[in-house]
Formats: structure tokens, sequence, C-alpha cells
């Protein structure tokens, strides 16, 4: 008479084991918690790059062939300045900038950041002159180093564009044009009055085993270039202006003409 209230017994035993929480399941918990890290990990990294693009397209006053912003931008911040222009045209764009990290991009018309841009300031300077391939509206991308927008750093710029159906005026040699790329770039020392050094001059410079060439804007200046050619410990120029160079201890003091100085260190002729 005992054996069906033995049978009862065994069978809650069964159903009250198979309820017990085993010994396995904290290893689950850990794999959620983990899986909850993960997802706010991804979280933070998508919020460190999503930040949206300010565009603004530049139209110039009617009569002018350029202009001039001045502008600023924080941290992942950029600003795009679009602006239509013709085939064969010359676009000169110069940025400056009180951070050494904020450089711009030009992009080709239908074409924008994200992908492959026609000029890219952190490899080439922040100057661009050339002859427009297309026609269409063309974006120019201001922005941060990856470095210095996570340090969440700002910069004041002022970004000076120009569009013209000619060549950029030149000190004599039309032909003659600010280079796509170099060895260096960069500003030295110069002036448009010998007695007075006090502005600075952007260059670029092309090395080769004999000397080098060296492009600069001339002193006040923002579309006249002047070129300089390095050989055997002597300047020349491109419109064989006269000229009187003076060694001064790691530097060249140049003088063309009759107005213009360029302080050069050995540095920028031969690298190092």
């Amino acid at each position: 008479m005992k054996k069906p209230y033995t049978l009862l017994f065994l069978l809650f035993f069964l159903i009250a084991t198979s309820c017990t929480p085993k010994a396995e399941e904290p290893v689950q918990e850990i794999e959620d918690e983990v899986a909850e890290t993960s997802v706010e990990n991804n979280a933070i990294d998508a919020s460190d790059t999503a930040v949206m693009d300010k565009t603004e397209e530049v139209i110039f006053t009617p009569g002018t062939t350029g202009t001039s912003i001045t502008s600023s931008i924080a941290g992942r911040q950029s600003k795009n300045y679009t602006l239509k222009a013709s085939a064969g045209q010359t676009m000169n764009v110069v940025l400056s900038s009180d951070n050494t990290a904020n450089y711009f991009n030009i992009y080709a018309p239908g074409k924008g950041p994200g992908d492959e841009a026609m000029f890219t300031g952190s490899i080439n300077g922040n100057r661009y002159t050339g002859t427009l391939p297309a026609t269409g509206h063309y974006t120019i991308q201001v922005f941060m180093m990856r470095s210095a927008a996570r340090r969440n750093e700002t910069a004041n710029y002022t970004l000076k564009l120009d569009i013209t159906g000619e060549k950029k005026e030149m000190s004599g040699n039309s032909s003659i044009q600010w280079p796509a790329s170099g060895d260096a770039s960069g500003r030295i020392v110069c002036s448009g009055k010998k007695e007075n050094i006090k502005s600075f001059c952007e260059f670029r410079v092309k090395r080769n085993p004999n000397g080098a060439t060296i492009w600069m804007v001339k002193p006040g200046s923002l579309n006249t270039l002047r070129a300089l050619y390095f050989e055997n410990d002597t300047f020349t120029t491109d419109d064989n202006s006269k000229i009187k160079q003076v060694r001064v201890d790691d530097n060249w003091k140049v003088y063309v003409g009759i107005s213009e100085l360029y302080i050069i260190p050995d540095a920028l002729i031969h690298g190092g």
C-alpha cells in the first residue's frame, strides 16, 4: 500500500531537481555582461566618428573672381564649401589656420568626403593651384587631423578661394605654376622691403641631385609666384631678375630685384 506514495515522492524529487539552477548558469550571465559591454563600446565607437558635416555654397560677388571665408571648427567637426566652376579654369585655394592639424581636401564634381579626393591637404599642404578637369560643383572640405580631433582641439581659419579663366599670374614666366606636390612645403621668412623682415611666404620645393627648385608666393601677394633655382651654390630666377645672395650661418639671404628678400635655410634645399 505504500508504493504509490513512494512513486509520488520520487516524482516530486525529480521535478524539484530539474528546476534547481545548474552550476553552469553563471557562465551565461558573464557572457551576457560581456555582450552588453561590447554593445556599449560599439556605441562609443560609432559616436566617436559620427559628426555631421556643415555645407555652404560659395557664390562670388559679381565682378570678382574670389572670396575669403573666416570661420572655425572644433573636434570632429568639418565644413564643406561648394562652388561652381568650368573645365579649364584655374582654381586657387589657400588655408591659413592657428592649428597646424587643420587641412583641406578638394573633391571633383559628383564626389565628396568619403570618396577619393583630387587634392589631399595633409599630404600636399594648405595651398592648391590647378587647372580644373571638369565643369560642375567642386567641394572643399576643411577638417582637422584625427589625433587633434580626438583631443577636441579648435582651429580658427581663413579660406581664400579664387577661380579665373586664365593661368595664375607669375613673376615673369607664365608657363610656371605652383606644383601639385613637392619634397617639402611650409613658410619661410620673407620681405617686400629689404630692411623690414616681418612677413612669411609659403613655399614648395623639389630637390634634385644638383640642387633644388623653390616656388614661393611673393611677399604681400596671394596670386603671384616667384621661382628660384639653386645649383652649385648659386641662385637664379624664373625671369632672370637681378639676384644678390649672402651666406649667414645655415641660411641664404636672397635678394631679388629691388624689393624681394627671402631667407632660405639649408634644410629647405637639401632636406634633413
